[in-house]
């Protein structure tokens, strides 16, 4: 089974309506993991910044935050994964990769052999640079 490695923003327009676009684009990821077609790992990094996100940006109550990750954790084909080497991610950060969570993500699915998954083309060219596979919904 295909495993990827979820980036924040692709985890964000799942859950709002922020871009339509990037929405449809990713739902189909979420729907194939659902029947275990696929697994998506979301990051201890990628849930602190989409709790920032949701919580500084969209004003979403934290509570419900919580909920969100909760319902995240116990879809079927999505796991969550919190083990980092800090040398790896310091390898990468702040000269490669210039957002530290980035840098983590990268590590992460680098270290692994699993792409990333991105709306965010420049984080897709560092990472490509560096030899860790990602791409676009």
């Amino acid at each position: 089974m295909k495993k990827y490695a979820l980036d924040t923003n692709a985890l964000v327009s799942f859950v709002t309506d922020r871009d339509e676009r990037q929405r449809a684009k990713i739902f189909p990821y979420f729907t194939k993991a659902a029947g275990m077609g696929c697994a998506l790992v979301v990051t201890e990094t990628v849930l602190s910044e989409f709790v920032y996100v949701l919580s500084h940006v969209y004003s979403v109550e934290e509570a419900v935050i919580a909920e969100m990750i909760k319902a995240l954790a116990a879809m079927p084909g999505i796991s969550t994964d919190t083990a980092f080497d800090l040398d790896g991610i310091l390898e990468l950060w702040p000269g490669k990769i210039r957002d530290y969570g980035d840098a983590v993500l990268g590590h992460y699915a680098g270290t692994r052999g699993i792409p990333v998954l991105s709306f965010d083309k420049k984080l897709i060219s560092q990472l490509k640079k560096c030899g860790i596979s990602a791409e676009s919904p």
